[in-house]
Parts: structure tokens; sequence; C-alpha cells
């Protein structure tokens, strides 16, 4: 809940650090590092964001992890232009 105030209010690294502590806390919970990649993104950090946003596909099912594959491509483009 921390994290989504500090998002409306664009406190992204305080959204971050919200986030990422979340991470800690629940190491299992995919969703925790597609926000913390959604975070990244806003801030510009596109490699970041790919990171987490393959950490989330890791740990999630495989259907949770294919409906990702669109941000990891638009992601991958964005920094290396394929």
């Amino acid at each position: 809940r921390e994290a989504a105030l500090l998002l409306q209010e664009e406190r992204y690294p305080g959204a971050l650090e919200a986030l990422q502590t979340a991470a800690r806390i629940e190491p299992t919970r995919p969703d925790f590092h597609y926000r913390i990649a959604q975070v990244y993104e806003r801030m510009g950090s596109l490699h970041s964001a790919l990171d987490e946003v393959r950490q989330g596909r890791l740990l999630d099912t495989a259907a949770g992890a294919r409906s990702q594959d669109a941000w990891v491509r638009r992601l991958e483009d964005a920094l290396f232009g394929h």
C-alpha cells in the first residue's frame, strides 16, 4: 500500500524501496518483481526493469510468465534495438 501511494505521488525512490523490502519479505511473489520493474521503467532504468521482469518470470507460473512476453520484447527493443 505504501508503494502505491508513493507511486501516485511520483516518489519513485521511496516506492522502489518499499517494493524491494516487500520482495525480501516474500521472495517467492513474482508480482513484487513486476511492480519493481514498473518503477524502474518509470525512472528510465530499463536494464534494471528488464532484470526484474525476468526475475518475476522465473517465480511466476508458466502462463503468468508468458503474459509478460510483450513487456520483455518492448524493453529489449528499447535497449538493444531489435
